[in-house]
């Protein structure tokens, strides 16, 4: 019987070895042997065991919740394959709604047509649209920042969106070529696009140079801002974080 090396199984699924040998640890896939210098070999069942790992990684289930599924005495491998299938299924439906709910509201933006709220958040959860709206409730809601937010947004113009996003890709890639230059993000060529940055915020409501310190705060510890950032240059977060902290410093000493 045909037995898989770490390096082997890993290019066959397309993982890392790095991922199979944490898999072994948490005891969510073990080699079925050792060699006498204590390689890790594979056989069969674990290529079909690591098919259920990834499927169910696929569809978010943490790892925790698998190894519970995997291990129960009633699991049966070909009840799960039909399970996964039909969660599948349901993903791609669930995708196909996000993708026409973003093209009507890409077809709203141009022709100005007002979207109501269950049109703007088609295919999400009842449960993400709550998450996400409740979030920026409990976080700004009782601030004159949110309820200015709000009512700016509300009157934003196709037009508006679309000057202010080409306005903010050539302010974000300006500091990456600052960043990559060398140039210190507190240096005053750098805090000229950090200017930029700020009259940005200010376009969406009155920012204070406590509110844009914490803002660069937030980017840095909340991942989905970061991530948001990093798409740009690995190194933005914290470039931009850092000319945030120093502009707001100086707002705070001249005001």
């Amino acid at each position: 019987m045909r037995r898989y090396t770490v390096q082997a199984l890993a290019a066959l699924a397309g993982v890392t070895p790095r991922t199979l040998r944490f898999y072994d640890r948490i005891g969510l896939l073990s080699p079925v042997e050792r060699t006498k210098n204590g390689e890790r070999r594979y056989g069969e069942a674990e290529l079909l065991r690591l098919q259920h790992i990834l499927f169910y990684r696929e569809l978010e289930f943490p790892l925790s919740e698998i190894k519970r599924l995997l291990t129960h005495p009633s699991f049966d491998a070909r009840a799960s394959l039909v399970s996964q299938a039909e969660l599948i299924r349901q993903k791609q439906a669930r995708l196909r709604r996000l993708q026409q709910t973003i093209q009507r509201t890409i077809h709203a933006m141009d022709t100005h047509e007002p979207l109501d709220d269950k049109t703007l958040y088609a295919g999400l959860t009842d449960e993400q649209i709550s998450s996400y709206k409740n979030e920026a409730k409990e976080r700004w809601g009782h601030t004159d920042a949110y309820k200015q937010s709000q009512a700016r947004v509300a009157a934003f113009t196709k037009r508006d969106w679309e000057q202010m996003q080409a306005e903010t890709t050539a302010n974000l890639h300006a500091l990456v070529a600052l960043q990559k230059e060398g140039v210190e993000a507190t240096s005053p060529r750098a805090q000229q696009e950090i200017a930029k940055h700020f009259q940005g915020i200010c376009r969406f409501y009155d920012c204070t140079p406590e509110i844009y310190h914490g803002l660069a705060d937030m980017y840095l510890a909340d991942d989905r801002f970061r991530a948001h950032y990093t798409q740009v240059d690995e190194a933005l977060p914290e470039y931009l974080a850092n000319g945030m902290h120093a502009y707001a410093n100086t707002l705070g000493r001249t005001r």
